[in-house]
């Protein structure tokens, strides 16, 4: 849990130097948990880190980008991995 704030506070960091930070409520399970959502942009896309404090502990890092397509719009993709305790 020590680790999952460490990280929490890592990507607050970053967020207010350069980047968004996000905060909500997040329904799991039939129950409301909060959420902080924290993401920094690099060249090809963004960083992004989550942390969800509740009866399900979460923290998650990952990286979206997309790909312009010209007329036919963007292709967006993204990996996201995931620890938690719940």
């Amino acid at each position: 849990m020590k680790r999952i704030w460490w990280a929490g506070w890592v990507v607050l960091g970053l967020t207010l130097a350069q980047g968004r930070l996000e905060a909500g409520v997040y329904g799991v399970s039939g129950s409301l948990a909060s959420t902080l959502e924290g993401g920094f942009t690099l060249e090809p896309g963004e960083v992004y880190g989550k942390l969800q404090v509740g009866q399900e502990s979460r923290g998650a890092l990952g990286l979206s980008s997309s790909l312009a397509l010209g007329p036919l719009g963007y292709l967006a993709y993204g990996l996201q991995a995931e620890v938690g305790v719940g």
